[in-house]
């Protein structure tokens, strides 16, 4: 019985380590600009006064666009009174990191989603 529990563990741990480099792999390559977008909504006040404190987002491109040197996407942040589209476009500065060259902000002041 314990030599069952011992190799159950040992099972599950390394499932965690397999589950957390094939998370690694697979965000390698993708854009993370959307974080800086997020955080600059959050020190923002005149705009979290309009549409709330943040509450989640939606980012959205063309993933067959990774292997360009530019990509458009849509950063959708919501608060708690409305939502800011961020429509923009961005340009790979390595093989692993972009940086917005262009986004056009577009504020809603109702909860419903677009």
């Amino acid at each position: 019985m314990k030599r069952i529990v011992t190799r159950l563990l040992i099972g599950f741990v390394v499932l965690i380590i397999i589950s957390k480099v094939l998370d690694l792999f697979l965000s390698r390559n993708k854009p993370a600009f959307q974080h800086e977008l997020i955080q600059n909504f959050k020190d923002n006040k005149a705009l979290t006064n309009e549409v709330g404190e943040y509450s989640s987002y939606e980012f959205s491109y063309p993933t067959n666009a990774l292997d360009d040197d530019s990509l458009h996407f849509e950063l959708t942040i919501f608060g708690e009174k409305g939502y800011v589209v961020h429509d923009g476009w961005a340009a790979k500065v390595n093989e692993h990191d972009w940086k917005v060259i262009r986004s056009e902000e577009r504020i809603h002041n109702s909860i419903n989603h677009p």
